[in-house]
């Protein structure tokens, strides 16, 4: 049975599972692996293997990273009366996934400055 106020209803009782399983922490850190080893072996200088170049493998495994570890992370619930509606918003201290959280925030936020910055061109 769904709890009243949910959110997002459907599933909660899956998305509770998967995050007690630690099943959504595995996929935000395999998510992760592709734009680390990006990021990480260019700003080593060294050359990055042709497999993990392709921008849907990086930007594909940082999008569920970010998404596995949000949803890990944050549970919602709506709430509404006569007069008001009220959204609230838990942010759980898992310290795994807010790592998992941070991490694909920072190298999403890199691999964004190194493309605005190696694509612009001043007219």
């Amino acid at each position: 049975m769904n709890r009243p106020g949910t959110l997002f209803p459907r599933g909660a009782g899956t998305r509770a599972a998967l995050r007690r399983a630690g099943i959504l922490t595995a996929i935000g850190i395999v998510g992760l692996i592709p734009a680390a080893i990006l990021v990480g072996s260019g700003l080593a200088g060294l050359k990055i293997p042709r497999l993990l170049v392709h921008p849907v493998l990086v930007m594909g495994g940082l999008a569920a990273a970010l998404a596995a570890s949000f949803v890990a992370v944050t549970h919602w619930e709506l709430d509404s009366n006569r007069d008001h509606l009220r959204l609230i918003c838990t942010i759980r201290k898992r310290p795994v996934d807010l790592v998992v959280l941070a991490a694909g925030l920072a190298l999403l936020g890199v691999i964004t400055f190194y493309l605005f910055v190696e694509n612009y061109q001043s007219r």
